[in-house]
């Protein structure tokens, strides 16, 4: 290409032409000899010409039209064409050659929209997709589309994906926007474009995945059989997710009141839930959430761990094998567990009732803490650290009782409570600022 050798580079593509060549990011510089203009995610090329804008913030200076082709670029010149990283075609004076990254085969079939349904819409319609395939909802432009009065589905995928089998109809009486698809070929899937405040109620069967991005609706609701459910900063009076088996995932704020749940094998990774009330459980699988802000939450798992960061507000969590850790509250916090073991803090103005029957207990708390403690396990061990008064202890039944005051006498119904019936219970102290786990 450009009578002269080309290399592969990492992630990127080098190209040698006249001149020297040197890498940028994860993308390609092509030396020649004009100014520079940036294309995508670090192509550099160095052309002679007026700037003309496409696609998705793409800037091609050439001499020639240019025009946006799938996933990349088309430079119009004058000869065949050679492939470079991923999907940016260059037409020049060469052979056809392809330089594949490592990560996608030349000969992977192009996801492009096979067939596309434009539709006039009112901008509180309700969704309702049944699906064996995948499906992709966001929200219109509301830049392009100030009335939130369109909306726009595209089948993505390669030739012979079954296109018969996929029906839109939006019925104007009931504003409501109906999506029915069957198993389709290959890696097909659905992409929706509508009003921000449309209702979504979507199913899939079999492994078709779900995915929903900044949404802003009175109902969301998501049922896979299967497939994996992910969310980015949906806001909702109502979020339901239930999957069979599924993974599903949330990044970004999660608003409204939240029921997450899935079954088997499948986990749940959550950024961020805030709301009245939130349940979110599993059954075999990580139950993780990084931030829960509700007035009420209900957080349980049957063999899976539960791993929680900071919960605000009232919470009771319940495990049956797996064990539960809870890194920070500030209300309320209930835990038991049949088998598994508790780690909690217990923060500033918090109460805790912790029990477990064949687990250990260790509650951490800050220094400062003025709390009643009531602990009985096997053992009981309190660290030095923390300041204990009016300490009362008990023997019998081979368990230890231990009572007493942290920081002098608390306000009234301040408790932790902490219960081992075949295990250790410990507590110690940790500092607000390790806490947070700012080197996690």
């Amino acid at each position: 290409m450009f009578r002269s050798a080309a290399a592969q580079v990492g992630d990127g593509v080098l190209l040698r032409c006249s001149s020297p060549a040197a890498r940028i990011g994860d993308g390609v510089l092509l030396r020649c000899s004009s100014p520079a203009a940036r294309i995508g995610d670090g192509v550099l090329l160095r052309c002679s010409s007026p700037a003309a804008r496409t696609g998705d913030g793409v800037l091609l200076r050439c001499s020639s039209p240019a025009a946006r082709t799938g996933d990349g670029v088309l430079l119009r010149c004058s000869s065949p064409a050679a492939r470079i990283g991923d999907g940016v075609l260059l037409r020049c004076s060469s052979r056809i050659r392809t330089l594949a990254p490592r990560f996608a085969s030349a000969s992977a079939p192009s996801r492009q929209p096979l067939k596309r349904w434009a539709l006039e819409v009112s901008p509180f319609s309700t969704i309702r997709a049944h699906l064996g395939c995948g499906i992709s909802v966001r929200p219109l432009d509301p830049h392009r589309f100030p009335h939130a009065d369109r909306a726009f589905v595209a089948v993505l995928g390669s030739r012979g994906v079954g296109l018969d089998q996929v029906h839109v109809q939006y019925k104007e009486d009931i504003k409501e926007l109906l999506i029915t698809a069957g198993e389709l070929n290959g890696s097909a899937s659905i992409d929706l474009a509508a009003p921000i405040k449309s209702n979504l109620f979507i199913s899939t069967f079999g492994d078709a995945a779900v995915q929903v991005k900044e949404m802003e609706c009175d109902v969301c609701e998501v049922r896979t059989d299967g497939g994996d459910c992910f969310l980015h900063s949906v806001k909702s009076h109502r979020v339901e997710v239930s999957s069979n088996g599924g993974h599903v995932t949330a990044a970004g704020s999660i608003h409204g009141n939240v029921n997450v749940s899935t079954r088997g094998d499948g986990t749940v990774d959550v950024k961020k839930l805030q709301g009245a009330n939130v349940t979110v459980s599993t059954e075999r699988g990580l139950l993780k959430v990084r931030a829960v802000y509700a007035e009420s939450s209900c957080i349980s798992s049957c063999s899976g761990s539960v791993q929680l960061g900071h919960v605000h507000g009232n919470a009771a969590v319940r495990t049956v094998t797996g064990d539960a850790v809870v890194d920070g509250s500030n209300g309320f916090l209930e835990i038991s567990s049949t088998g598994g073991s508790i780690d909690v803090y217990v923060g500033e103005g918090a109460s805790a009732k912790l029990h477990t029957r064949e687990g250990a207990v260790c509650v951490r708390v800050p220094p400062s803490l003025r709390a009643g403690l009531q602990l009985c396990g096997v053992s009981v061990d309190v660290s030095p650290e923390v300041a204990v008064h009016g300490v009362e202890s008990d023997a019998s039944e081979g368990r230890v009782t231990v009572t007493g005051y942290v920081n002098g006498e608390p306000p009234e119904q301040r408790w932790v409570n902490a219960r081992a019936d075949g295990g250790a219970v410990t507590v110690r102290t940790q500092s607000w600022l390790e806490s947070l786990k700012l080197g996690s």
